[in-house]
């Protein structure tokens, strides 16, 4: 948030997350990430603004962080748009037609997967290897 690091910026992507534990809405956040030495500048991340997890009201904690393999989020959002594709294809081929609202989702689902394909990773920013 803009009022605790003078390094963040709000992104323009929106997402919804899905969890075992719920669900959570996230817009697209940029800041300076540090831990010891290494630094990361100018790192994507989701920033979740709702969620419907009841973890969150009995849990004692201030965030959740997760980091994975660079490649996985690529994956996932192809994946994700892939479906999506497959979906409004089906619709097609069934002689529906496809809404205005449709397309908007459909054409969001590539946009989150171009996101990730151009997002640096944090363990690359940090020298990681694996």
């Amino acid at each position: 948030n803009d009022s605790l690091s003078s390094t963040y910026e709000k992104g323009s992507a929106y997402t919804l997350h899905q969890f075992g534990s719920g669900d959570a809405w996230s817009s697209e956040s940029y800041d300076t990430v540090t831990s010891g030495p290494a630094k990361s500048e100018h790192q994507v991340f989701w920033e979740v603004y709702d969620a419907d997890m009841p973890i969150l009201e009995s849990g004692d904690f201030q965030g959740i962080l997760g980091l994975g393999p660079p490649e996985s989020s690529v994956m996932i959002a192809l994946r994700d748009a892939s479906d999506v594709q497959q979906e409004v294809n089906y619709i097609k081929s069934a002689g529906g037609k496809v809404s205005p609202r449709q397309k908007k989702i459909a054409n969001n689902y590539f946009t989150l997967a171009d996101h990730a394909k151009a997002a640096r990773s944090v363990a690359a920013d940090f020298g990681l290897k694996s």
